[in-house]
């Protein structure tokens, strides 16, 4: 029932830890679905560069692993939607 809400293709890399070297290590990257529900990229120029900030949340079926990649950027915060004994999904929420 609710698949059909889920519209927009996310690209999505699954955290697994980190390397030997300390580097965040991902698994091969997988599409899925989801949708996204507000937020904006805000990109701040100054003499040093450009620099982007991002506060978007989107909406997935299935639990998402924090510190993973969604659409390249990482995943701070995955919370379960509540709805009266139904699955409403999770949000997530990237920074």
């Amino acid at each position: 029932m609710f698949n059909k809400i889920y519209r927009d293709i996310l690209e999505y890399k699954e955290y697994t830890g980190l390397t030997n070297s300390g580097q965040p290590n991902y698994s091969p990257k997988q599409m899925i679905y989801g949708l996204r529900l507000k937020g904006q990229i805000k990109v701040t120029t100054s003499e040093d560069g450009d620099a982007t900030t991002c506060n978007i949340a989107y909406k997935t079926q299935n639990k998402l692993v924090p510190l993973s990649q969604l659409n390249g950027r990482t995943i701070m915060e995955c919370v379960k939607v509540p709805g009266l004994g139904r699955d409403c999904g999770y949000v997530s929420y990237v920074k």
